[in-house]
């Protein structure tokens, strides 16, 4: 896996009639209309991104993104498209790598959602798609799933799903006894561990892996807890703030920057009146994030550990007064 490579097209611009023909080899497309999308792709005409994973010169995977992909859901797009890995090379996690490269290539390009129609019921949500509705493809007898997945964007982050191939990574940050324990979780001991908290934990429908624009890797973890998965609050309008990021990137503004945007979403996006937060007795650094974020002091309660936590609470009121 270290000698693949991942492109876009539009870094190896020469591979295009070599990748026209792999794609219709694998779907049985025309290739006219890979080569009319491609080319739109490469001079311009449309802002959306071919990707490959080359083994030397031999292309063994791609995908693609297109304005829709064959199906009567207009109003979602773009599409991710033609996403295929050959057989031998498949088991490494080349597709989601694909995809990632794909939704940060798009966000860069102010593109911040993307779906996906397929027959699989479970392959996508390992790398952090969401299932959002269901479409009529062009060519099929029944109605496809459709997937969704969403990149928010501030100065320097990105923050995006959690996919099963960040465990490394999150393994990395994870194991610091610094970091999980004064976030309420006790530190990782394997790279498996932290696979399977991805699965599991990281999974929340607005759990969101926060990343260097740089090389688009996770260093930290942020997620608006909705209802049913708070203690905080009951109602489909509040939820909870959660948060930490590795050691490393403690006192540059990171944990703010990306709360700040997740708020965002919360208030403007999906309807928030509330959003609660809370941080372990002592822990001074959350503390102050909250406080940069315009949070309100409640009061303390005492935690399911029998720790005492500090009580926050953003009101939407206060948020657009400061953010008019």
């Amino acid at each position: 896996m270290e000698n693949l490579a991942y492109i876009s097209l539009r870094e190896r611009p020469e591979l295009l009639e070599k990748a026209v023909r792999w794609f219709h080899e694998k779907w049985g497309v025309p290739e006219e209309a890979y080569r009319a999308e491609m080319r739109a792709a490469l001079e311009g005409r449309t802002p959306y991104v071919w990707c490959l994973c080359l083994d030397g010169e031999k292309i063994v995977g791609g995908l693609g993104v297109i304005e829709n992909d064959f199906n009567d859901r207009k109003d979602l797009a773009p599409n991710v498209c033609a996403v295929y890995t050959e057989e031998a090379y498949r088991g490494q996690g080349i597709a989601g790598r694909l995809l990632r490269l794909a939704a940060a290539d798009e966000a860069k390009k102010g593109i911040f959602t993307l779906y996906l129609l397929t027959g699989h019921a479970d392959f996508y949500e390992r790398y952090g798609w969401k299932y959002f509705s269901t479409a009529q493809g062009d060519f099929d007898d029944r109605p496809s799933r459709v997937y969704v997945t969403r990149t928010l964007e501030t100065e320097r982050l990105f923050l995006r799903p959690w996919g099963i191939d960040d465990a490394e990574d999150l393994f990395t940050y994870a194991k610091d006894p610094a970091v999980g324990p004064a976030a309420g979780w006790p530190p990782h001991r394997s790279a498996e561990e932290s696979r399977e908290v991805i699965r599991n934990v990281l999974s929340g429908e607005e759990c969101y892996a926060v990343c260097r624009k740089e090389d688009g890797k996770a260093f930290g973890s942020m997620e608006l807890m909705l209802r049913g998965h708070t203690r905080m609050t009951d109602r489909d309008d509040e939820c909870e703030l959660g948060y930490w990021i590795g050691k490393p990137f403690w006192g540059k503004g990171l944990a703010t920057e990306a709360a700040g945007e997740l708020i965002r979403r919360g208030f403007e996006e999906l309807g928030m009146r509330r959003i609660w937060c809370r941080y372990a007795d002592g822990n001074e650094r959350s503390k102050r994030v909250q406080e940069k974020c315009g949070f309100r002091y409640q009061g303390a309660v005492t935690s399911e550990d029998g720790g005492i936590h500090h009580v926050n609470l953003l009101t939407r009121e206060d948020w657009e007064k400061e953010n008019r």
